[in-house]
């Protein structure tokens, strides 16, 4: 399997819905998993589908998700990378 590299993107998340956030939270996560856009979208997207999640951050050069939100659930995060088809560490 080949590796690709990107620039780090930022997503906004869907269920943000524009409510203003009072007390954010940063989450980061080794996936060493990850190689390429497809693994960058399916993290992203599963990620994001997350309550309190406002931004999903992943690299792919550091094999790296950051999550940016308010009242993020550590285990819902780790589930939804999972849901998405990869293992995840706190980073």
């Amino acid at each position: 399997m080949g590796v690709c590299y990107g620039t780090p993107q930022v997503y906004p998340s869907r269920s943000s819905k524009g409510r203003p956030m009072t007390t954010s939270a940063t989450l980061e996560y080794s996936v060493p998993g990850m190689s390429c856009e497809h693994c960058r979208s399916a993290v992203t997207e599963e990620v994001a589908a997350v309550d309190g999640v406002a931004a999903v951050d992943v690299d792919l050069t550091t094999k790296r998700v950051r999550v940016h939100g308010t009242a993020l659930a550590p285990d819902a995060v780790v589930a939804a990378i999972d849901r998405a088809g990869y293992d995840a560490e706190p980073a």
